[in-house]
């Protein structure tokens, strides 16, 4: 569908117009003139005179047949049957055109049918592909969360960038309460996502617990621009937070986050760096996470989606232009 329909149409030639115009004002002159003769000559029928046909002069003879009603009754005639004719032809042409255009007209219903379903099926697809692909990264970052060893406090998430936005690939944590994705989407210029993206590396281990709500919000505030209203309605309120970008081919193409609501989480066995150096052991396997997933993104697909459906409206209009010309 990517292939746009071409459709040439030839230019008339003046004559060729001409021709045309005359064609069909010669339908509409019969059917008035033909009945205006005949009731005219008509009218003089009973009135003519034709003693004069007698006379064998040539002038004579063509002024007799000129005013002859008789002459003017069977031309006004052939004039009338002529306008029959030609009308029923012009109908018989218009209505074979009209049922052609008809016809076509089923013929492109059906296919923007079968274009439609075609994209359920496609939607669908990408819907069960969509749901594979985060299983697969949930049950990565799961490996990550029971092999650094975190608890119901903590939860791992990877995030993906597309048009300087952040969007949540999938998050695990043991606690069903946190593992829950309630936002699918970030700004690029803000929290924890931001400063990894940026700096490739961010260890949060100052914050106040959120039990001291005017403290935790003056930091999220100062640190990482975020109003009180937008702290209140976070979901986890985290203290302790590790952002690691991921490189592909030397650029970074997501983040991913460690967070705990427990000030001691980077702290000892299950410091920074040790979760740093799991981050890079493994910073492969999440780049091609990040690939595969961000080629599903459900955005992405509306896209793709509305463009097909604009080449769609392309194709249809020019075909029925083509008709009209």
């Amino acid at each position: 569908m990517g292939v746009p329909l071409k459709v040439e149409v030839c230019e008339k030639g003046p004559f060729e117009r001409a021709g045309k115009l005359i064609d069909g004002a010669s339908l509409k002159i019969s059917n008035f003139l033909g009945p205006a003769v005949v009731g005219c000559a008509a009218g003089f029928i009973s009135a003519y005179d034709s003693s004069t046909a007698k006379n064998i002069d040539v002038s004579t003879w063509l002024s007799w047949i000129f005013t002859n009603p008789w002459i003017w009754l069977l031309a006004g005639l052939a004039i009338s049957v002529f306008g029959i004719w030609g009308t029923d032809r012009f109908e018989k042409k218009q209505q074979a055109v009209i049922d052609e255009l008809r016809e076509d007209q089923r013929a492109l219903v059906s296919t923007r049918r079968r274009l439609d379903l075609a994209y359920e099926k496609i939607e669908a697809q990408g819907s069960r592909l969509r749901e594979m692909q985060s299983e697969l990264v949930k049950a990565a970052l799961q490996s990550s969360f029971t092999g650094l060893g975190m608890d119901s406090n903590g939860r791992v998430s990877i995030y993906y960038e597309l048009d300087d936005e952040f969007y949540l690939l999938s998050r695990y944590s043991s606690n069903p309460e946190l593992s829950k994705p309630h936002r699918q989407k970030f700004p690029i210029d803000q929290g924890v996502i931001s400063k990894a993206w940026q700096h490739h590396i961010h260890c949060e281990h100052e914050c106040p617990h959120s039990d001291d709500e005017d403290k935790y919000e003056a930091h999220m505030k100062a640190k990482y621009g975020y109003e009180a209203e937008t702290v209140r309605a976070f979901t986890m309120k985290s203290c302790r937070y590790l952002g690691f970008s991921i490189m592909d081919a030397g650029s970074p193409v997501g983040v991913i986050i460690f967070e705990s609501t427990n000030v001691d989480f980077l702290q000892g066995e299950l410091g920074a760096e040790h979760i740093m150096l799991h981050c890079v052991k493994y910073e492969s396997l999440y780049s091609k996470h990040i690939r595969s997933g961000s080629g599903l993104n459900r955005e992405l697909s509306a896209k793709a989606g509305r463009m097909g459906d604009s080449i769609d409206e392309d194709i249809l209009a020019q075909i029925r232009g083509a008709q009209r010309g």
